[in-house]
């Protein structure tokens, strides 16, 4: 069983110094797709000794998910001596997904008749933290329970969480499923065309970090009509 994890990661090269001593904790592979970011990014995952793929300019979060992607199926194409991943676990650069529940998805992944697992936030949206307790955001609260309720009713497939970005994925998905978006609804479309191929969604309980001083990446109007735009072409995958 050789899983990674993947990174996308924006500006957030002090974020990952914390971060990736962490992950290092686990024993596997780390690949950190820097998005053309402007710091230090990029350097502060090298200096960490794990797989740096770097966008010349920012492309999206989305983007930066398909090229980690694209280097994971890309394994199975070298030579012998090299491991080919059977799936891959994604997360957020900003700390605000706790490394500790790495274990968890692997434990998911051994024991649960799933080809994603999503780490769900909605069950437990506040989470410990030297500045004290801090909880979702109001806003990304009710966000994440309307979209995830719109992709549940189309889909067929309950949900509580659609857009955590802490989740971990088979393999046999990434070869199957195409992908054409490349900012925030890109995690959407997996699970929307994921599951109109088949495959079976599950979920781990995750806490989720949330800092009263950081300011979301999200455009709340722009990536609202992206959404918007996602599930209109979903409909008529769906209604095939």
């Amino acid at each position: 069983m050789n899983i990674c994890i993947l990174i996308p990661a924006y500006n957030e090269s002090k974020r990952l110094k914390n971060l990736l001593p962490e992950l290092k904790k686990f024993n596997l592979d780390i690949v950190v797709v820097d998005d053309g970011s402007v710091d230090d990014t990029g350097s502060a995952a090298m200096e960490a000794g794990v797989i740096v793929l770097k966008h010349e300019r920012n492309s999206g979060k989305g983007e930066a998910l398909r090229t980690g992607f694209n280097f994971v199926l890309r394994s199975s194409m070298r030579s012998s001596m090299e491991k080919m991943y059977d799936a891959v676990i994604t997360m957020d650069a900003d700390l605000q997904h706790d490394a500790r529940h790495i274990p968890d998805f692997i434990k998911a992944y051994q024991s649960q008749d799933a080809d994603i697992i999503l780490g769900d936030r909605m069950t437990e949206s506040s989470a410990s933290t030297r500045q004290g307790t801090v909880s979702m955001p109001w806003l990304r609260f009710w966000t994440n329970k309307i979209t995830s309720g719109i992709i549940s009713s189309l889909t067929g497939c309950s949900m509580k969480d659609t857009q955590s970005g802490f989740r971990l994925i088979r393999r046999k998905v990434l070869e199957q499923v195409k992908l054409s978006t490349s900012k925030f609804d890109t995690e959407s479309e997996l699970l929307i065309n994921a599951l109109s191929k088949g495959f079976k969604v599950g979920s781990i309980p995750i806490r989720t970090i949330y800092f009263e001083d950081r300011r979301s990446k999200i455009k709340p109007m722009v990536d609202t009509l992206r959404f918007v735009r996602l599930i209109f072409k979903a409909v008529f995958i769906w209604g095939k």
